[in-house]
């Protein structure tokens, strides 16, 4: 009697290993799963949520929800303005290429800023408790981690 071989199915079965191995390390390099910490961004994201980020950020644009280290401590913020975007912050407002942000305050001396091309300007949803660039002027595209995927 002639035995059966097992060669085809360890085939196929060391072939889904390498699939599925090669698509965890994929997932690995290219996605992260992060915690927010602190109400900076409420009421859009909340303290201890989770967000699904891709290490991928080129191509920012405005709207996008980025985390980017600030100091030592990593900050999710939106994006408000990119490369090239006239940035001003006069009469308690926030204005992009002279257009009023009404969602933004801002209560301090009067700056303007142009968005240089390895630049963006972010904001905290939550103006009133937000440590953003209406402070600490815009940010080096270096220095973005993650771009928010999902919320």
């Amino acid at each position: 009697m002639r035995e059966k071989s097992c060669s085809a199915v360890n085939k196929h079965d060391i072939l889904i290993c390498i699939l599925i191995a090669a698509a965890t390390i994929l997932f690995i390099l290219n996605f992260r799963i992060v915690k927010v910490t602190g109400n900076s961004m409420e009421p859009t994201l909340s303290d201890g949520q989770l967000l699904f980020v891709t290490t991928h950020t080129s191509h920012l644009k405005s709207d996008d929800i980025v985390i980017f280290r600030y100091e030592r401590e990593k900050c999710v913020k939106r994006v408000i303005a990119v490369s090239g975007d006239a940035v001003a912050l006069k009469n308690n407002q926030v204005y992009v290429n002279q257009i009023a942000c009404t969602d933004y305050e801002y209560n301090g001396e009067d700056q303007e800023f142009t968005i240089g091309s390895d630049e963006i300007f972010v904001l905290g949803d939550n103006t009133k408790v937000s440590l953003d660039s209406r402070m600490f002027g815009p940010v080096k595209l270096e220095q973005v981690l993650f771009k928010c995927v999902s919320i």
